[in-house]
């Protein structure tokens, strides 16, 4: 079963660094090297700014994944990364019906990168949960709360 856990006071890691750097073509996460050398000074490196909020995605209590809500003054924006060797089981979708069910206050969207490879399964998915196409390029869905 997935669950979501909050964690305001998350900190990048090594891990999660390299995901995002082994899938670049399917998320936008702008200074990754960067990050990767604070990183290796000892250096604190918050994953929450702002009032951004942060989830950890949790099968029977081990993190699986993370989902991140970028607010902006009129929207919010979904990320979801599923560690590699839990993806293709449906994880992903539960996390964010989970999220949906237990968190939503205000409409969503979740950005598709137009050179995900993956691009068509998440649209697929996107459209079984509820999100509506918004967008072209990127492409952007929306869920209305």
């Amino acid at each position: 079963m997935i669950s979501l856990r909050r964690n305001d006071s998350a900190e990048w890691t090594d891990k999660w660094v390299y995901f995002y750097q082994k899938h670049e073509d399917a998320y936008n996460v702008p200074g990754l090297e960067e990050l990767q050398k604070k990183l290796h000074t000892g250096k604190n490196c918050p994953r929450v700014i702002g009032k951004n909020e942060y989830y950890e995605v949790l099968r029977d209590e081990e993190v699986i994944g993370e989902l991140h809500i970028s607010v902006g003054d009129s929207d919010k924006e979904l990320v979801l990364g599923i560690l590699d060797e839990f993806s293709n089981h449906g994880y992903g979708a539960e996390a964010i019906q989970y999220y949906l069910q237990h968190f939503l206050d205000s409409d969503i969207k979740v950005r598709v990168e137009v050179d995900n490879p993956l691009r068509n399964r998440i649209i697929r998915m996107l459209r079984r949960i509820g999100f509506t196409q918004n967008g072209v390029s990127p492409l952007v869905y929306t869920y209305k709360k």
